[in-house]
C-alpha cells in the first residue's frame, strides 16, 4: 500500500506543499510548516476512482512516518473502504456468482432460496455501507416471529442462525474485496450455539426397540426394495441421501460391509447425484449384520426381474431406484427423487399407530440412540454416522432413550449403598 510524507505551509491559506529543499513556502515564503502524509487506498469498488487517505498536523517528519505506518497496517488489515452506493441485493446477486467455484449446487440454490425469501424483502433495498449491527438484530427478530410460510409458530433458532452465517460469510468478502471496511456481522446478536443446540435436540423424536420392530413387521409386507431402504437406515444410522446414492458397487454382501462413495440430494425440485458426501467425514465404510444381508440379496434379484422388465433401463448401478418409468419421462434404474420413500414411509407410519416420527431423519436419530443405551463406545456411534466428533454424537443423543438416567442413578445407588450395608455389618460386628 503506497503512501508518503511531506512538509505542508502552516501560514497561508493555500496550505501549499513544500518541495523538497525548500526552506520557505514557495506562496508566501513563511518558515512555518507542518507535516502530512498521504496513502493511497487503491480504487473505489463502485466508480473505480483513486482513493486516498490524508492526515496532517505532525510536528516532525518522524511522527508522520509512524502514523503513516499505522495507516497502512489498518489499511491492509481491513481493506479501508470507501462507502459505497451498491445495495445489499446487488451485492448478494454478485456474491453468489462467485461462489459457484466453493459450494455444491444444493447449497448454493437452498442459500439463494432463503436469501429470496427472508433476506431480500428486509434489506435487498439498503445500501451495503449502512448495513449495521441493530439493522441484522432486527432482520433476525423478524425471520423468527414471521418467517414461517406455512402455519404459525416461530422459526427454530437454527433457521434463523441461517441467515446470520449467509451474510456473515457475505460481508466478510465484502471487507476482503474492498466494499466494506468492517463485517457488522461480526458484531450482530444472532442466536447463541448453546440455544440452537438445545433446540436442535428437542425436535428430536425416537422410537424405542420394540417400536422399531412392530414397524420392521410392517414395512416388510411392502415392496423389497422400500423395505430394504428402511432397513439400511434403520440398522446403520445412514443419512437419506447418502441410501439413496448407494450402489451396488459400494457393497461387500460376502464380508458384510458397505461404503458411502456418493449421495443423491435435491437441487431446485430436481435430484441430482453427488459423488462427495456430506463432509469429509461422510466418507466411511460401515459393517452390516446378516440380516441385512439377506435382505439386500432379495432385492437385488428383485432388480433383475426389474432390468428384465424394462429394455429402456438406465444403468447407474442404484440398489434403489426407479424401477419403471417415473414422472417426466425419467427412466427405469434413474435415482429416486429424495421426497419419494420419505412420503412412502410417512404413509405407513401414520397408518401405523405409532408415535410420529421423520420418517428417515429420527430413524437416524433412533439408531444411534438405542445404540448408546446399549452401551456401544461413542466412538463407534460417531464413526458409524459419519459425524465430526465423539462430543456432538454423544451431546446430541445420549440423553434421549428413556430409563438411560434412571439406569444409571439405581447402578450409582446399588454401588454406594452396598459399600454402605457392608460398613454397617462390620460395625455391628464389633465387641
Amino acid at each position: 500500500m503506497a503512501g508518503s510524507t511531506f512538509k505542508v505551509c502552516a501560514t497561508c491559506t493555500a496550505r501549499t506543499r513544500w518541495r523538497p529543499g525548500d526552506r520557505r513556502c514557495p506562496s508566501c515564503g513563511s518558515k512555518s510548516f507542518t507535516w502530512f502524509y498521504v496513502v493511497d487506498l487503491g480504487p473505489d469498488p463502485t466508480t473505480g476512482r483513486r482513493r486516498q487517505q490524508k492526515r496532517g498536523g505532525f510536528a516532525n517528519q518522524a511522527e508522520a512516518e509512524k502514523a503513516l505506518t499505522v495507516a497502512r497496517r489498518e489499511g491492509r488489515r481491513s481493506g479501508r473502504a470507501a462507502p459505497t452506493r451498491m445495495r445489499l441485493g446487488e451485492f448478494l446477486d454478485e456474491w453468489f456468482e462467485t461462489r459457484r467455484m466453493s459450494v455444491g449446487p444444493a447449497r448454493l440454490h437452498n442459500d439463494r432460496r432463503y436469501v429470496e425469501q427472508h433476506i431480500r424483502p428486509q434489506l435487498g433495498g439498503v445500501s451495503l455501507g449502512d448495513i449495521t449491527a441493530p439493522r441484522l438484530n432486527a432482520l433476525y427478530a423478524d425471520i423468527r416471529d414471521n418467517g414461517r410460510s406455512r402455519g404459525t409458530g416461530p422459526l427454530a433458532p437454527a433457521t434463523v442462525l441461517r441467515a446470520h452465517t449467509i451474510l456473515h460469510k457475505a460481508f466478510a468478502d465484502a471487507v476482503r474485496w474492498g466494499y466494506l471496511d468492517h463485517n457488522p456481522a461480526d458484531i450482530a446478536d444472532p442466536p447463541s450455539q448453546k440455544t440452537t443446540a438445545a433446540a436442535r435436540r428437542a425436535s428430536i423424536r425416537i422410537w424405542t426397540p420394540i417400536q422399531v420392530t412392530a414397524f420392521e413387521r410392517l414395512i416388510a409386507e411392502q415392496s423389497t426394495q422400500l423395505y430394504a431402504l428402511w432397513l439400511i437406515v434403520a440398522l446403520t444410522g445412514l443419512r437419506r441421501s447418502e441410501v439413496l446414492g448407494l450402489r451396488w458397487g459400494d457393497i461387500d454382501l460376502a464380508r458384510g460391509r458397505l461404503a458411502i462413495r456418493q449421495v443423491v440430494t435435491k437441487v431446485g425440485g430436481q435430484a441430482q447425484v453427488k459423488e462427495a458426501p456430506k463432509s469429509e467425514h461422510g466418507y466411511r465404510s460401515l459393517d452390516i449384520g446378516p440380516k441385512l444381508v439377506v435382505v439386500l440379496r432379495a432385492r437385488y434379484q428383485e432388480q433383475v426381474l426389474e432390468r428384465a422388465a424394462a429394455p429402456e433401463w438406465e444403468d447407474n448401478d442404484l440398489v434403489f431406484c426407479h424401477p419403471s418409468h417415473g414422472p417426466r419421462g425419467t427412466p427405469p434404474g434413474r435415482w429416486w427423487y429424495p421426497d419419494h420413500p420419505t412420503h412412502a414411509i410417512a404413509g405407513l407410519i401414520a397408518a401405523s399407530g405409532l408415535p410420529r416420527i421423520r420418517p428417515l431423519q429420527d430413524l437416524r436419530h433412533t439408531h444411534a440412540s438405542i445404540l448408546l443405551a446399549s452401551g456401544e463406545p461413542p466412538k463407534v456411534v460417531q464413526e458409524r454416522l459419519g459425524h465430526h466428533s465423539t462430543a456432538f454424537t454423544q451431546d446430541t443423543y445420549q440423553h434421549l432413550l428413556p430409563g438411560m438416567g434412571a439406569a444409571a442413578a439405581r447402578r450409582f445407588e446399588d454401588l454406594i449403598l452396598d459399600d454402605l450395608a457392608d460398613t454397617s455389618e462390620r460395625l455391628d460386628e464389633r465387641p
